[in-house]
């Protein structure tokens, strides 16, 4: 199954970056360079989408937000980060 959340990305003064899924509680990420910041994202939003889904007794993943409703500060981008999360056999038991 493949999920798709928007990302908050800003350049921090360091010129690292960092960010926060608005959808998926406390689901941060970051990195030394856009790149390796959006690498992180991926693998958060993964680690996220697997502990709701393998270790929940009641998975709750929320609806993705619009662009729309979503607020930006000065120097923040959005970014749609995708990840694809194959099920195991017996996940829905």
């Amino acid at each position: 199954m493949t999920f798709v959340y928007p990302a908050v990305v800003r350049k921090k003064d360091d010129g690292s970056f960092e960010g926060y899924f608005p959808d998926l509680m406390m689901c941060d990420f970051k990195g030394a360079d856009l790149n390796s910041a959006l690498d992180d994202a991926r693998d958060s939003m993964y680690e996220w989408i697997r502990v709701e889904l393998q270790e929940e007794e009641e998975p709750d993943l929320p609806a993705a937000s619009s662009d729309s409703e979503i607020s930006l500060n000065e120097g923040e981008a959005l970014h749609h980060i995708s990840i694809h999360y194959r099920f195991h056999e017996g996940w829905d038991e």
